[in-house]
């Protein structure tokens, strides 16, 4: 099983199918991208996408993917589930089926509604039951620190500066959180003022503004 991608102009003809992700060599074949669903999120693009343990115990767990483009695809967090199974004897114990089409915002949080299966992926024996996850804001993905009593540092790509305030959305309670602007003066970690609190797209600021 495999997640492949095809483009089209009039939904008539259609370019040759072309592999955008598939399960790693030490998967192989017990692990399997099944299906992904995939739409356009802030300036990438996310799938949900299920992976067969056809060569375990047949369950469906659903993992996030990302691309930058639609074309070159990674999944965030290879082997562990973005909407978890639920407990033995819960209606989503054995399958996630993640829905197609982006999530829906709703009273400051996003709501996934998936289907659930409290039987394995074998034959027609299995349903589809209507769950409903809910997540914060921009939270599909994040870091954390290895080692919570050590200082965390984190370094990202270049940023194009607009007219618009830097944000960030983190959980820093119990810490804080400081941002540097690299090789740029009155932007360092001890000219920030600190973030300490969950937050949502809050406004990154510094002494001098």
């Amino acid at each position: 099983r495999l997640v492949a991608r095809s483009e089209s102009t009039d939904f008539l003809h259609w370019e040759k199918p072309a592999v955008v992700l598939r399960s790693t060599p030490e998967e192989g074949k017990t692990h399997q991208t099944y299906c992904m669903p995939a739409f356009p999120y802030a300036n990438v693009y996310l799938g949900y996408v299920m992976m067969y343990h056809a060569g375990t115990d047949r369950t469906v767990d659903c993992e996030l993917a990302w691309s930058p483009d639609s074309v070159a695809w990674k999944r965030v967090a290879p082997g562990t589930p973005f909407l978890p199974r639920g407990p033995k004897g819960s209606c989503d114990s054995a399958c996630i089926y993640a829905p197609a089409g982006p999530p829906i915002l709703r009273d400051g949080r996003i709501w996934i509604y998936y289907g659930g299966s409290d039987a394995v992926h074998r034959g027609w024996k299995r349903h589809c039951l209507p769950c409903l996850a809910r997540l914060r804001v921009d939270g599909f993905a994040g870091y954390q620190p290895a080692d919570a009593r050590t200082p965390a540092r984190l370094t990202t790509a270049p940023l194009r500066c607009t007219d618009e305030p830097l944000r960030v959305s983190a959980d820093a309670t119990g810490g804080t959180l400081r941002v540097e602007v690299l090789g740029a003066d009155g932007y360092s970690l001890d000219a920030c003022e600190p973030i300490a609190h969950d937050v949502t797209d809050a406004v990154v600021r510094w002494k001098g503004g």
